[in-house]
């Protein structure tokens, strides 16, 4: 923290050089790249993913970090261009990036000397999904998200331009999902000592699944979550106890770091999981269960491996880093003042508030400094937004994948959030974290601005280089109230309803079945106005059939029929009986005697 850094990128893969303007919101552009450095809170001009560095180019980025910014925090950097995020990540383009605090600080010098001195290790997860070249053919529909799937969804004059690269995978296990740590299958940490503590710096970066992993012993092992997305707890807490019970979740792009400590040698596994007792409802695309990530070996005490580099820590850390101004608690209401009614963002079919990504358009503006409340609708997809951390404000299925007051860049679910707009102004990009949606329209931004009249109301059609607001007031669309989607704290201990605002074209599974509810209404009402109606025709045809028959005047007909309904309940009505010409000659038979 508190430096400037600089990244020299160099594009040395080959193809097209210009962008595929005629496939935006589709996969394209394989070869061309750029950098999101994802969890810094730097500016968006620093953090710019709209640069496209083509085959042959190289940029130069510049990073200011604030002396103010979080440390220690646990982030990555990968490649975000718009149509080949997915494919490029999936191939590996990638890196962890860890901040550190320097050790002047005011903010170091309170941190816990068992954290500062406690040995860690940095977990990439990541995944290959080959398949053979002889068994890749770029042919119909591609409904998986394996290698040569999404090397098939980009069109045959990309794949063409690549002269240098062709799709050669050539190995027997074509058709298994590969999880891997550090780009090794099923790796081993084999320098862990019995009764210390070992911080493991997780980095979910597989663009495709949430990764819930399971700890293979939980009696002998201590596991305690320490930060999610890079910033610490208040306080350590207990993976082994309810709602986890030995198990953890990591959206797409996510961070953990966990503290292990075994009480006993031997070897010990983290393994996929998909759990449904854990998970609440049955929403995360989840990678397959029973994929062993990672092996701990604990070794003795007074082994070798006890008194390296001095670092082995016993003691858990009772005093957490502490947290600038941009990241003090957002929960209570007395303390802030939240600009306006929540923003609503929803994210489905390749969408976010009904609209597919489009470069000089944006969803709304929020004031820098200003504190924004956001009401994210994205049940099976995953919210992730630039520059700005979030703390959630309520628990996501139950606690297991997120807690009410943790901080998070990348969350999904259907949740309240709010948001510090800190000292930035520009841009802030936002997306589903699955990353082949992204690639495909489930990307947008929003603005911070620095003297906003409408924060959070959505408007069209205005260009990103544009500062001022539109003179006259945007419409905002309202449904009214119904039964609240989920429960949600109002910062002061209590409750109150989930309340969602809808944009244009923005509906949720709330709103079809209310539709259709009406729909089935006017069906069943226009069903009985045609069944009256074919029943009187059948009633006045039938009458004239007994007019021919008998004689009888269309009037007295009717009086017969009038005069017999009334006489006795137990013999039919005349519209039911008239049905056949004998029956009409037996009732007029009866008729005539009565009279």
């Amino acid at each position: 923290a508190g430096t400037t850094v600089q990244i020299q990128w160099y594009n040395k893969l080959s193809g097209e050089t210009t962008v595929d303007t005629a496939r935006n919101n589709l996969y394209r552009d394989m070869h061309i790249v750029n950098i999101h450095t994802h969890g810094l809170h730097v500016s968006p001009d620093d953090d710019n993913v709209l640069i496209n560095i083509a085959p042959g180019a190289n940029v130069t980025y510049t990073y200011d970090i604030p002396s103010d910014h979080y440390a220690p925090g646990t982030h990555w950097l990968h490649s975000h261009h718009h149509g080949s995020s997915s494919f490029l990540v999936h191939s590996g383009l990638l890196s962890a990036l860890l901040v550190h605090y320097k050790d002047d600080d005011t903010a170091a010098m309170l941190i816990d000397d068992s954290l500062k001195h406690m040995r860690s290790n940095v977990l990439v997860l990541h995944y290959l999904w080959p398949i053979d070249a002889s068994l890749c053919v770029c042919a119909g529909s591609y409904a998986t998200r394996n290698y040569c799937d999404e090397y098939c969804r980009f069109p045959q004059s990309t794949r063409d331009a690549a002269v240098n690269y062709v799709y050669d995978v050539s190995t027997p296990l074509s058709g298994t999902q590969l999880f891997l740590v550090n780009g090794a299958l099923a790796p081993i940490l084999t320098d862990l000592v019995v009764d210390n503590w070992r911080m493991l710096r997780v980095i979910n970066t597989v663009p495709h699944y949430w990764m819930q992993f399971r700890f293979s012993n939980t009696v002998e092992c201590e596991w305690q979550l320490m930060a999610t997305d890079g910033i610490y707890l208040q306080s350590a807490r207990d993976l082994t106890l309810a709602p986890y019970s030995g198990e953890y979740i990591m959206s797409p792009g996510g961070r953990a770091d966990i503290a292990v400590r075994c009480t006993a040698q031997g070897t010990y596994r983290i393994v996929t999981s998909q759990s449904n007792v854990t998970d609440g409802v049955h929403v995360l695309t989840r990678a397959p269960a029973n994929h062993v990530l990672l092996q701990l070996t604990v070794n003795a005490a007074t082994s070798s491996y006890a008194s390296l580099d001095g670092n082995n820590v016993s003691t858990l850390p009772l005093v957490f880093p502490q947290r600038p101004s941009y990241l003090q608690s957002l929960l209570n209401d007395t303390d802030i003042a939240i600009e306006s009614d929540a923003c609503s963002i929803e994210m489905r079919a390749n969408q976010i508030n009904g609209r597919s990504y489009d470069e000089d358009s944006h969803l709304f503006s929020v004031n820098v400094n200003g504190y924004t409340e956001f009401d994210i609708f994205a049940p099976r997809h995953v919210y992730h937004q630039h520059i700005n951390p979030f703390m959630v404000m309520t628990d996501i299925h139950d606690g297991f994948v997120a807690q009410r007051g943790d901080w998070y860049d990348v969350m999904g679910g259907a949740y309240r959030m709010r948001v510090y707009s800190h000292a930035y102004v520009g841009v802030v990009m936002m997306h589903c974290h699955l990353l082949q949606h992204e690639d495909e329209g489930m990307l947008s931004s929003y603005r911070v601005v620095s003297d906003t009249q409408y924060p959070c109301i959505p408007h069209d059609n205005l260009s990103v280089t544009t500062t001022d607001m539109p003179t006259s007031s945007p419409t905002i669309f309202l449904l009214p109230t119904r039964a609240p989607l989920l429960d949600a704290d109002d910062g002061v201990g209590g409750k109150q309803n989930f309340i969602k605002l809808y944009g244009p074209a923005s509906f949720s599974a709330l709103d079809w079945s209310l539709c259709g509810a009406i729909l089935l209404v006017l069906c069943c009402v226009g069903l009985c106005c045609y069944l009256c109606v074919r029943r009187r025709r059948r009633q006045k045809q039938l009458f004239s059939e007994m007019t021919e028959k008998t004689g009888h005047t269309h009037e007295e007909t009717e009086m017969f029929a009038h005069h017999r309904h009334q006489s006795s309940q137990a013999r039919p009505r005349v519209t039911q009986s008239f049905g056949t010409v004998q029956e009409v000659q037996h009732t007029h038979t009866n008729t005539a005697t009565f009279d």
